[in-house]
């Protein structure tokens, strides 16, 4: 069974992981024995992984992110400097009102820090649980992901995660493609072997 569920996506990750955490506990009284494989693109990957953390006894068996900004994102930093200028006063006019509304979901996303969400999220204990990044790069390994740069994408580089995650280059820009659900097939068809 699969359950696609839409999230608020221009909502703080705090209040998307409580929407995601509502969807999960529904899933886990119906379901209580199925193994659960959350699959996030972008953003979608550090509100399952935050929704992870702090409900370690819904016992997701894998999370699967793609393209996540995990250790942030240099684009997230520059909407959140722009939300703070004057600029956003002009923004409803040319369509990108946008940067109003997600000024605390860019100061999520935005380069781990001291004090930010991201740098909580990545000091925190995770649940037991297998940990894929699907990355972003072409065929010598540079990213291709104007969003999301390749070492932000992935769950290796996040101390807690560091000897349990694994990645998957796949040669794509940060949109999904037909090649991301072949990939997301064989490496679910390989975790279920484990």
């Amino acid at each position: 069974h699969y359950r696609i569920i839409n999230l608020p996506s221009e909502a703080p990750i705090a209040i998307q992981a409580q929407y995601l955490t509502k969807a999960l506990t529904q899933t886990r009284q119906h379901s209580p024995k199925e193994k659960i494989i959350l699959i996030g693109h972008s953003a979608g990957g550090v509100v399952a992984r935050m929704s992870m953390v702090q409900n370690p006894t819904l016992n997701i068996f894998a999370l699967m992110t793609i393209a996540s900004p995990h250790l942030g994102s240099d684009l997230a930093d520059k909407a959140l400097f722009l939300s703070r200028t004057p600029i956003t006063m002009m923004t409803p006019f040319v369509g990108a009102g946008t940067l109003n509304r997600s000024k605390q979901l860019y100061a999520d996303l935005s380069t781990a820090k001291p004090g930010n969400l991201l740098f909580w999220l990545n000091v925190q204990k995770h649940p037991t649980s297998h940990y894929v990044s699907l990355l972003r790069s072409d065929k010598k390994g540079n990213t291709e992901d104007s969003i999301v740069p390749l070492y932000s994408q992935d769950m290796r580089n996040i101390k807690q995660l560091q000897k349990r995650a694994i990645s998957f280059r796949l040669d794509n820009s940060h949109t999904l493609t037909k090649s991301d659900g072949n990939a997301i097939i064989g490496i679910l068809r390989r975790l279920n072997h484990q």
